[in-house]
């Protein structure tokens, strides 16, 4: 992440008992540092978070994208990072229930219904034949937040980790796609010329998260 003017004095305070707090594992990034440098480097990011950063997650479908999400997240969360999350999905999808009531506003014709309990809100809003929002129109939505994950959107050109699993026998993204800022991956891949994780080495996933998001505001799609 990049650098910036304000203090965050929680995360801060968080990150500085990583080394004591956290067990580091061998990490798998290309061109790796020692654990105790991987917790440094992560501290280090964590006090320059000052305004929402945002990176992709992109990969053929039964790559294990939201798989990675379930197990990245809380390692996230867990350094002190709120962290959101922007999912792509298919044309038609739908959150709300049948019969419902929000569910009848927008039969009824409601461009926007925004259903709120003590636990949650949501908001759902209809673009009947409008176009789509585009990805920096989707991070404009959120609220105030340190890290976007986004999943899905594998054609954009926002900065991007490529999530591969071999036995998906797909082929991989980044040899044509430059917007592949590094790579999450069962196997190696030594001639990428860009970081390799393993993908099951969360910790390593993490740093290479966070050295890689960009500020949310200059990104688009």
């Amino acid at each position: 992440m990049h650098n910036s003017s304000r203090a965050m004095p929680r995360r801060h305070q968080h990150a500085e008992r990583c080394g004591a707090d956290w067990a580091w594992p061998r990490g798998t990034i290309s061109g790796r540092r020692r654990p105790a440098e991987h917790c440094a480097a992560a501290a280090a990011v964590l006090q320059e978070v000052t305004q929402p950063h945002a990176l992709g997650l992109a990969g053929w479908s039964g790559a294990g994208k939201t798989t990675l999400l379930i197990r990245l997240i809380p390692a996230l969360v867990a350094r002190g990072l709120r962290v959101s999350t922007i999912k792509r999905a298919h044309h038609d999808f739908d959150v709300d229930q049948p019969g419902k009531d929000s569910w009848t506003h927008r039969q009824a014709g409601a461009t926007e219904v925004l259903v709120s309990s003590s636990r949650r809100w949501a908001l759902m809003h209809e673009l009947r034949d409008a176009p789509e929002p585009t990805l920096a129109e989707l991070l404009k939505r959120l609220s105030q937040t340190d890290l976007v994950l986004i999943e899905g959107f594998r054609r954009g050109t926002h900065p991007k980790l490529e999530v591969f699993r071999a036995a998906n026998q797909k082929p991989p993204l980044h040899p044509s796609d430059p917007s592949v800022v590094g790579i999450i991956s069962d196997i190696p891949f030594p001639e990428a010329g860009r970081p390799v994780a393993g993908l099951d080495d969360i910790p390593s996933v993490a740093d290479l998260v966070l050295h890689s998001a960009v500020p949310a505001a200059a990104m688009g799609a």
